[in-house]
């Protein structure tokens, strides 16, 4: 089951990469983001998961020069998936602004990489950093949504599939809660029909 993890730069990719993977294979930093494609895999009951953890390049939509290096990740994705793309995972902050990331721009990138109906039939969006929001503003994640209304928009382009992804706090048993969240998120992507 392959999982393609896309989105901006310091939206927190790397870091539900590795809740996803139950380890920390990806790279994490503050001050610079990933740089280039890389994949794990792990066996989760009766599935081999392969996870892809993408550079913002992959939806840098604003610098042609970057299209080489575009190309390449993709060719380098599809190589290791061998067709047996699942999910696109579409993280972003919860904390983005309307004006932050233009979405029609970033889906247009991604359906010139990964087809259209490819797209809008297996795409997830994980929102992260809402335990920041919940923990600042005392809002639910239901209140933060009606707040946001361009958040709601990113919703309704992957058909209303979207999953809360904020790191883990301090002393949740991290090897049970990425199991939990691998279960949910194997869950919703058989709730998209991609496969059996």
């Amino acid at each position: 089951m392959g999982i393609v993890i896309v989105g901006p730069s310091k939206s927190g990719k790397s870091l539900f990469g590795n809740m996803l993977a139950g380890t920390s294979f990806f790279d994490v930093h503050r001050n610079y983001a990933t740089t280039d494609c890389k994949f794990c895999f792990r066996d989760f009951h009766d599935k081999r998961l392969i996870i892809i953890d993408t550079p913002p390049v992959l939806v840098d939509y604003t610098k042609k020069e970057n299209s080489n290096a575009i190309l390449e990740q993709i060719k380098k994705c599809n190589a290791v998936l061998e067709s047996n793309l699942r999910s696109i995972l579409i993280v972003i902050s919860s904390e983005t602004k309307a004006d932050e990331i233009d979405i029609n721009l970033f889906f247009q990138q991604l359906y010139k990489h990964f087809g259209e109906e490819t797209v809008q039939r297996k795409s997830i969006l994980i929102l992260t950093h809402l335990d920041l929001i919940a923990t600042e503003d005392q809002m639910s994640m239901t209140d933060h949504l009606q707040r946001n209304q361009h958040l709601t928009e990113w919703i309704q382009r992957c058909n209303g599939n979207y999953f809360d992804g904020s790191k883990l706090q301090a002393g949740v048993d991290v090897g049970k809660k990425s199991g939990e969240i691998c279960s949910d998120i194997i869950e919703k992507i058989r709730m998209l029909r991609t496969f059996d």
